[in-house]
């Protein structure tokens, strides 16, 4: 058994049946601690898109780093897994599409929507990876991109990934 913390407002779940309760408001955006088995992990990690005027969002970007070690983390996620959710967790309401997602030579995660997003809003990514680092505390950078011919990134916020064996 593992034991994940994530920050902030980062979320694990154990099961499909969690993540289905996404809509109905079971998962408490309090849980920022759960134990996992060796199944595969889910993480939901609340996004708030930046707000700009008549701004749109075409994709999102995750950097994921090694904070002890400052080298890249390169996490396994699940791509045909990914999901995003207008709201939060425990509060999360409509999917939004997704057109594509792709993890490029250097370890970004990348997540296109297939129609652009409104500024300000309010999401929830779900990534799913069949192993996680063990003992590694991974920091993570998300960076969001304006649907724009020429899209200059900005930043959205971070966090840490921590896993402790044991218990």
């Amino acid at each position: 058994v593992a034991t994940l913390l994530l920050h902030p407002g980062a979320v694990a779940v154990k099961s499909e049946a969690e993540l289905a309760s996404l809509g109905s408001g079971q998962l408490q955006t309090e849980t920022i601690v759960a134990k996992i088995d060796s199944a595969p992990k889910q993480f939901l990690l609340p996004v708030t898109l930046p707000r700009r005027a008549d701004r749109r969002f075409a994709k999102l970007s995750f950097s994921f780093t090694e904070s002890n070690q400052g080298q890249v983390a390169v996490i396994p996620f699940d791509l045909s897994q990914i999901q995003i959710f207008r709201g939060r967790p425990g509060n999360a309401g409509d999917r939004v599409g997704i057109k594509t997602a792709w993890i490029d030579e250097t370890g970004t995660l990348w997540v296109e929507f297939n129609q652009p997003v409104r500024s300000g809003t309010a999401l929830t990514v779900a990534l799913r990876t069949p192993q996680f680092p063990a003992g590694a505390t991974v920091r993570y950078g998300i960076a969001a991109y304006p649907a724009t011919r020429n899209p200059v990134p900005i930043f959205v916020g971070d966090g840490t990934l921590n896993q402790r064996l044991g218990r």
